[in-house]
């Protein structure tokens, strides 16, 4: 059936280190080589490999979703299947990586069954878009960090603790808290705090925040552990420093 199925729609398989990727050779070989780079991050993150999918690559929308021959797309061991509408660039499909650290993100928070409706995982949207936005490899890095410095040198970054307290600006979630005002400053500043954390203290230190989070608790509880500041203010001072270098 597998071999039909790919004949059919002039696909190839592709087997990536996390993910299996299926579509047309070029574009297929492409996408491999970037999810084995975003899986390389996640990795250095959670010391641990990332729930393995199957990225379908499409063309204008094709394939369609269909059940019973989407199941051939499980033969190489995915546990989940994506949908992503390939492209053609040489340029690394920056976007593909940044929405597959979401989806991988959403398997670690919240299990293999997520039963979440709202934005993302049941995470803080600025871990979401943070973890997400690391993913997206050096180049992105370069952008990320240059607009952070002058998020400081102009006085419009955001303290902190309204980082942590806000949510998306696309966030559907019913809440009491406030959605973030401008989307360039919470995704920068969402990136560059969790840059941070994993510059400064490690993979470890970051992983340990996470978790803490992942159970209930909330950034503070974390703090003073795993060389971590030991207050709120001093990781906001601390942070502002290293985006501002």
């Amino acid at each position: 059936m597998l071999g039909f199925l790919l004949g059919a729609l002039a696909q190839v398989h592709v087997a990536g280190k996390d993910m299996d990727v299926f579509g047309e050779r070029g574009p297929a070989e492409k996408a491999a080589r970037e999810t084995d780079a975003a899986g390389a991050r996640f990795r250095e993150i959670f010391g641990a490999a990332p729930r393995r999918g199957a990225v379908i690559l499409t063309r204008e929308g094709r394939p369609v979703p269909d059940r019973d021959k989407d199941r051939a797309y499980f033969a190489h061991g995915a546990k989940w299947i994506w949908r992503w509408e390939a492209g053609r660039g040489a340029e690394p499909d920056t976007t593909m990586a940044h929405e597959l650290g979401h989806l991988w993100l959403l398997f670690w928070a919240d299990g293999p069954e997520p039963k979440t409706r709202q934005y993302g995982s049941t995470l803080p949207d600025w871990i979401d878009e943070g973890f997400a936005s690391l993913m997206e490899g050096e180049t992105a890095r370069r952008l990320y960090s240059g607009a952070a410095k002058r998020l400081v040198r102009d006085g419009t970054r955001l303290p902190l603790a309204d980082l942590l307290g806000c949510i998306h600006p696309d966030s559907r979630e019913k809440t009491d808290r406030p959605k973030a005002k401008d989307r360039l400053v919470f995704y920068t500043q969402s990136w560059s705090v969790v840059a941070f954390l994993e510059d400064r203290y490690g993979a470890a230190a970051l992983r340990h925040l996470l978790e803490k989070i992942r159970s209930g608790k909330r950034v503070e509880d974390a703090l003073g552990e795993k060389g971590l500041p030991k207050t709120l203010g001093d990781l906001d001072a601390e942070w502002e420093a290293w985006a501002a270098r």
